[in-house]
């Protein structure tokens, strides 16, 4: 199927306790984290203006006082309070995504399993974390191939290009011809765009611009240029 890791992890959760013999506790919470504020997803009511605290006990576990810990008896139970918590999370519309996280978010599983010979009781813990606008990840690595350089005239007075090694494929794929012999197809490149020598400078600034929004937002953004001299890092910043 084409489940994430959180609901794999969910439906393993009651999966695997299904065959050991004992009890099991299961309660969950869920927050995020926008705009430097922690906002508790799962209490009814919600006040985005309430403040929650971060603590640590003295066994050096973090807790978040106030929180509110629901029970989930069933995997379907815990999926439906994800999904509830899903529902009031902060997004916004991108170029990239109508419904873009703007927030980050964490949702923690906590679990309890008492064995029927002994009481013995163990406990853990898992923490699920989203990041803000992570729909294609957090750090994206664009490419953008300049246009050829002039180096001089032909014989009939035309202009002619220094050969350029780089190629581009598609949106998303760079071809490097090495010199060996194998052409374009020596090596192959996949990127989260690729920008070809006829880009402008407003389709560069299509891509990356809803990062600006983010940093609006209230979010950390970086943006940097990585290349050898001449191949037109200032040009694309500026």
């Amino acid at each position: 199927g084409s489940e994430g890791v959180l609901p794999r992890a969910m439906v393993d959760l009651f999966k695997g306790h299904a065959g050991l013999e004992g009890s099991l506790a299961v309660k969950c919470y869920m927050l995020e984290l926008y705009q430097e504020n922690l906002i508790d997803l799962l209490k009814e009511g919600k006040d985005d203006k309430e403040k929650l605290a971060i603590k640590k006990d003295a066994t050096g576990t973090v807790w978040v006082d106030g929180a509110t810990v629901v029970d989930a008896a069933s995997c379907e139970e815990l999926d439906g309070h994800l999904q509830k918590g899903l529902g009031r999370r902060h997004t916004a519309s991108t170029n990239m995504n109508s419904a873009s996280s703007r927030s980050h978010l964490v949702f923690s599983i906590l679990v309890q399993n008492t064995t029927k010979l002994t009481g013995a009781t163990t406990t853990g813990k898992v923490t699920f974390v989203d990041l803000a606008g992570s729909e294609r990840g957090n750090i994206r690595v664009c490419a953008r191939v300049r246009p050829p350089v002039l180096a001089g005239t032909s014989g009939d007075g035309a202009a002619e290009d220094v050969a350029c090694a780089l190629k581009v494929q598609d949106e998303f794929t760079l071809l490097l011809d090495t010199g060996g012999g194998g052409g374009f197809n020596e090596r192959r490149y996949e990127y989260d765009t690729c920008f070809g020598p006829a880009t402008t400078q407003e389709e560069v600034y299509s891509e990356v611009g809803e990062l600006l929004q983010s940093a609006l937002d209230g979010y950390n953004v970086g943006i940097f240029c990585y290349g050898q001299t001449g191949s037109g890092k200032t040009h694309t910043m500026l």
